[in-house]
């Protein structure tokens, strides 16, 4: 239903406001909600979904700070905070893992996984042969996994 539900507990109470849903339980905007992490000091959480977003939160009141869209062109399957809590690592379905600056959201660097496969596959390099010949070498789009 692509919310985030934020409690505390137990007992289990909401930790955002006391209205029905909040803007930052809705932050994303359909399908479903597939990670959720905290950085190591439990000050920022982040949150990846089907619709290619990632949202940014305040770790102690839940509060979206940030909502970058289109990080990825489809469904990001999780997300890792380094161990300073400063970048964010997201590996998506349409073959890349992007490095995103924490407090701007930024991306600084991205990785073709899919193509990096394919290459190690077919002895490191692309021969530039038509890519419809072999398609059994070819690593299909969210099955790689990091």
């Amino acid at each position: 239903d692509a919310m985030v539900m934020f409690h505390k507990g137990p007992p289990f109470q909401r930790v955002v406001g006391e209205e029905e849903v909040s803007e930052s339980e809705r932050c994303h905007e359909r399908g479903a909600v597939h990670g959720l992490r905290y950085n190591n000091e439990g000050s920022r959480l982040a949150s990846v979904g089907t619709d290619g977003s990632v949202c940014f939160y305040d770790g102690k009141g839940m509060v979206l700070e940030r909502r970058v869209e289109k990080v990825h062109r489809s469904s990001v399957f999780g997300c890792a905070w380094n161990e300073g809590g400063t970048h964010l690592l997201t590996c998506g379905a349409d073959g890349f893992a992007r490095l995103l600056e924490g407090s701007s959201g930024d991306v600084v660097y991205e990785w073709n996984v899919a193509e990096i496969q394919w290459q190690e596959r077919n002895g490191g390099s692309d021969t530039g042969e038509d890519s419809s010949s072999n398609n059994n070498d070819k690593v299909p789009m969210g099955a790689m996994q990091l």
